[in-house]
């Protein structure tokens, strides 16, 4: 395994809503090899609205905020790791605080490393991708253009909104690095990303 991650990294899904996406890829590409449609995989990373990076209520809250971050772990029906509840263990010591922003670093000072992409970036590679002919049949990364630790994110949303953060480990320990490769939609779909997440929380912050 390594990091960034092209189109050619062995595909591993660990969560059923990953091997649903990895299903749905098969399918569309064995119809393309069929000949019965023209098919095009784009693999997105992480895309939220700006809105949503500053929202302690998101979806996505539940891995930056600390409040969502300590609902989303104690849900009801939710069988977490030994790891996991050691985690929500150091997250109820900080709920006394009020509101704050996770800030992950694990013991050897690393934060893990991430994409967020913008819609509008993702729009356009879809768009790249219904016009270009060199597209069909292929497989492409469609993220940011570059990743970012998650403890520079933290920082950034608790300047904007004011807040305080809180350092914690990342449930189980360790800053692991999840960034992909869009060298190849660069060079076969002309795509050219331009918001990073930082821009993002500021388009989104400016809506506050």
């Amino acid at each position: 395994l390594f990091a960034p991650a092209d189109e050619s990294h062995p595909p591993r899904p660990v969560t059923p809503y990953g091997a649903a996406k990895l299903a749905a890829e098969q399918l569309v590409l064995a119809h393309h090899r069929a000949g019965s449609l023209r098919g095009v995989v784009l693999r997105l990373t992480n895309t939220f609205d700006p809105s949503e990076l500053v929202d302690p209520r998101s979806v996505f809250s539940r891995d930056t905020y600390l409040a969502a971050a300590y609902r989303w772990h104690t849900r009801v029906g939710h069988l977490g790791t030994v790891d996991e509840r050691r985690w929500v263990s150091a997250l109820g010591h900080h709920l006394p605080l009020g509101e704050a922003v996770l800030r992950h670093v694990d013991h050897q000072g690393r934060s893990p490393i991430h994409d967020i992409t913008h819609p509008g970036d993702v729009a356009s590679a879809v768009l790249a991708a219904l016009e270009v002919p060199g597209a069909v049949g292929g497989v492409f990364n469609i993220g940011p253009p570059c990743g970012h630790s998650q403890a520079r994110l933290a920082q950034g949303l608790a300047g904007r909104l004011g807040l305080e953060t809180i350092t914690v480990e990342p449930p189980g320990g360790v800053a692991r690095q999840w960034t992909v490769s869009i060298a190849r939609a660069r060079t076969v779909l002309g795509y050219a990303p331009v918001r990073d997440v930082f821009s993002m929380i500021d388009e989104a912050a400016t809506g506050i």
